[in-house]
């Protein structure tokens, strides 16, 4: 699994450099401009069932042919399985290449700690180190909402899907 995110991620990353040069048409709108917010809540399976509610802002925009923008920002996410529960906390950054009017595309990383919780015949709980790497795929319904998909590794979850609100 973790070789098939390396692929997805570069594959993605090749995309938005390749189609930072070619001739696409104008964009009416923006998806993730300088200053705008995003707030996401997803769920999705891996490890465990996992929840996480991620913040976005963005901090620069016109890049890769005024397509490209920067967010940083922070998610929370748990993942829960039959013996442990764990909480973590990361710091996030994420570059964003909007391919047409409605569709912005992004690869994440994002790194932090956590705890996890063991039921009591299964191990000792402990923090540990988190980390995350994913794409993502957010399809605006209307300015300020959109369907979100990510595939990598974030908070025990192989893919997610979800809600974001842009405000």
């Amino acid at each position: 699994m973790k070789r098939l995110t390396k692929c997805v991620v570069v594959a993605l990353m090749c995309a938005m450099a390749s189609c930072a040069y070619a001739k696409l048409p104008a964009l009416s709108s923006r998806v993730f401009e300088r200053g705008d917010h995003t707030l996401g809540v997803l769920v999705g399976y891996g490890e465990g069932f996992s929840q996480k509610l991620a913040f976005n802002h963005c901090v620069l925009d016109s890049w890769f042919g005024n397509r490209g923008s920067l967010g940083i920002g922070a998610a929370l996410g748990n993942c829960i399985d039959k013996h442990w529960d764990r909480l973590s906390l990361e710091v996030t950054a994420s570059l964003h290449y909007q391919m047409s009017n409605n569709l912005d595309t992004y690869v994440s990383v994002g790194a932090g700690g956590g705890y996890k919780w063991y039921d009591k015949h299964h191990g000792n709980d402990d923090g540990f180190f988190s980390w995350s790497t994913n794409a993502g795929v957010r399809w605006y319904l209307s300015r300020a909402f959109a369907l979100n998909i990510e595939a990598g590794y974030t908070f025990g979850s192989y893919i997610l899907a979800g809600l974001c609100w842009r405000f």
